[in-house]
Order: C-alpha cells, then sequence, then structure tokens
C-alpha cells in the first residue's frame, strides 16, 4: 500500500512536471515559428499581424535600409517600420512604428534583436512582446 501511494504520487508529479512549460520554452516555441516566416512585415506569438500581400499592398524600402512600409493603394492602411541601422544577425537595432488603419499594431520605438539575415532580409525579434518583424532589404 505504501509503495502504490508512493508510485501513484510519482506519477502524478511527473505528469505535472512534463506538463508546465517554462517560458524559455515558449519564446523559443514562438521564435522558431516566426523563423520558418518569410514574408516581409510584422508577427506576434507566431501569427501574422500586418504582411505584405502582393494583391491588397505597396511594399517600399529605402535603398540604405532604414525603412520600409507596407500600404493599401488608397493609403487607407500604412505601416511604416524606421530602422536605426542596417540589421546584422546577432546585433539590436531601434525600430519605430508608425501606423494608420491598423488597429492591433502598438506605435512606439523598441529596441529589436535581428536573429536572422539571409537572402536580401532580417529577422528582427522582441522577447518581451514575442514580436518578429521581417525586414526586406
Amino acid at each position: 500500500m505504501k509503495n502504490t501511494a508512493y508510485i501513484l504520487f510519482s506519477l502524478v508529479f511527473a505528469a505535472v512536471v512534463a506538463g508546465c512549460v517554462r517560458e524559455e520554452d515558449r519564446l523559443g516555441t514562438e521564435q522558431a515559428l516566426f523563423l520558418s516566416m518569410s514574408t516581409p512585415g510584422m508577427y506576434c506569438d507566431g501569427s501574422p499581424v500586418v504582411v505584405y500581400d502582393k494583391y491588397e499592398h505597396q511594399l517600399s524600402t529605402m535603398s540604405d535600409g532604414s525603412s520600409f512600409r507596407i500600404q493599401t493603394d488608397n493609403l487607407s492602411q500604412v505601416v511604416s517600420f524606421g530602422i536605426s541601422s542596417v540589421p546584422a544577425e546577432g546585433t539590436e537595432v531601434e525600430v519605430s512604428i508608425v501606423s494608420e488603419g491598423f488597429p492591433t499594431i502598438s506605435q512606439g520605438t523598441s529596441i529589436y534583436e535581428c536573429i536572422k539575415s539571409e537572402n536580401g532580409s532580417s529577422w528582427l525579434w522582441h522577447d518581451e512582446t514575442r514580436t518578429g518583424i521581417i525586414v526586406p532589404m
């Protein structure tokens, strides 16, 4: 009986511990999901917030990589990303976001880490907000 109670307790404890997800693991999963995306735009919690769609938007980039903008033809929706310097993998950049017509986008300036640069694009990540931006270069 004593062994049965100990075994039962051990099984319940193991199930509880196995079901717990650490914050680092959750961020890692969201970050991994973001890294699998390839379309320029903004993502949060692994889902698109606003991404460039060639049938709905125009995409404008500065030749020096200092900013890019996604907008509709009639300018009813515009989001602009100003970037303090050309992102390089492993570095941090300041990103200023200004938007019109996208109520779910928070405007302001934050520090993002460049976690990937590939094929002329950079993947910027903000751990605290779990937000990623794919910057076309």
